[in-house]
């Protein structure tokens, strides 16, 4: 028996992109975001989420992606990976999509580069690159970033 599995796809950039769906907490819409002193680069600000501080992430400027306003149209997905709580700025979120892990390509398959992936699906013709959380802040971006929410959470 196929194991399947589902993942949340949405687009940056046109680019299509998914997360695995039990790493997903919840979807919303853009809301304003408070700038995060001394944050790695890639980290916009914060949100405040039912009284809890989280951070939110600029995927477009992890993938080197031109840079866009922020609309009340893009969403944040709120994740948590086996580190931390995290939010993503994407500019749509477009369903969720199911999968067997046989269906999957390792990322390397396509790209040569080890970036944040865990693979790579195809949908209706559509290639969609899978995220992988562990990977989408580096260890001196995680410290970094640690360092600065500890000034806000207390």
């Amino acid at each position: 028996m196929k194991q399947l599995s589902y993942f949340l796809t949405f687009t940056v950039a046109d680019t299509s992109c998914a997360l695995r769906l039990p790493t997903v907490e919840r979807v919303i819409l853009a809301v304003d975001i408070i700038p995060l002193p001394q944050a790695p680069e890639v980290i916009l600000g914060v949100i405040n989420i039912h009284g809890k501080i989280a951070p939110v992430a600029d995927v477009r400027k992890r993938f080197k992606f031109p840079n866009k306003e922020i609309s009340l149209k893009d969403h944040i997905i709120i994740v948590n990976s086996s580190k931390q709580r995290l939010c993503l700025l994407v500019d749509n979120v477009t369903g969720v999509i199911q999968r067997s892990e046989d269906e999957l390509l390792p990322e390397n398959a396509i790209l040569p580069s080890k970036g944040s992936m865990d693979g790579i699906a195809t949908f209706n013709d559509a290639t969609i690159l899978i995220q992988d959380l562990t990977k989408f802040l580096s260890l001196h971006e995680e410290k970094v970033l640690a360092g600065a929410l500890e000034g806000v959470t207390k």
